[in-house]
């Protein structure tokens, strides 16, 4: 499935310039196998933060600059966020970013391979915790709460809710997988 993931993602957000006003941000989208089977690392944000407190996210943040690259920014987080060192993460790839209205912000997912278990160092004043939810139960149409107020949320997985612009990258990155479904469920 990692070999046929690559050959869909692009290698690089294509360099399109962003709309008036909006800054560039980049996520990662920690993918891992355990038990064999396919996970996506999350994160919750602590109540401290200044904005979306407690909710549910990938590890990211803006970038520094124009120079930095979206993976660059992606790794840099990352590391701060859960520790996970840029040289553990295999880069596969990036989605096509995703605009967001709240803080204006144009979002790269970049989607890469991690070692697992990894040594999570957790950053408490941005997190609270971190938790794994498996590519099989993303997949279930039976996760998704079509009765939500907000689109792209999913039913509670072990307690936490994935919304939101996470929950809107999460179902992109799901989307992407259709062709392979099978080769995940088996």
């Amino acid at each position: 499935m990692i070999r046929w993931l690559q050959q869909q993602l692009q290698t690089a957000p294509n360099g399109r310039s962003l709309p008036l006003n909006y800054r560039a941000a980049a996520v990662l989208l920690p993918l891992y196998e355990q038990n064999g089977g396919f996970h996506l690392l999350y994160t919750r944000r602590t109540d401290l933060l200044p904005t979306h407190k407690g909710q549910v996210a990938f590890p990211g943040g803006k970038l520094n600059g124009h120079e930095e690259t979206a993976v660059a920014a992606a790794l840099r987080e990352t590391h701060e966020e859960v520790g996970i060192l840029p040289h553990d993460v295999k880069v596969l790839g990036c989605l096509e970013p995703v605009e967001t209205n709240y803080g204006r912000f144009v979002v790269t997912p970049v989607v890469g391979r991690i070692p697992w278990p990894y040594p999570l160092q957790i950053n408490r004043a941005e997190v609270a915790t971190t938790f794994g939810v498996p590519l099989r139960w993303l997949l279930n149409p039976a996760n998704i709460d079509h009765q939500a107020e907000h689109r792209y949320t999913f039913r509670p997985y072990a307690g936490e809710t994935i919304w939101g612009l996470t929950g809107w990258i999460t179902t992109n990155f799901l989307q992407l997988l259709q062709p392979a479904v099978n080769e995940i469920e088996d």
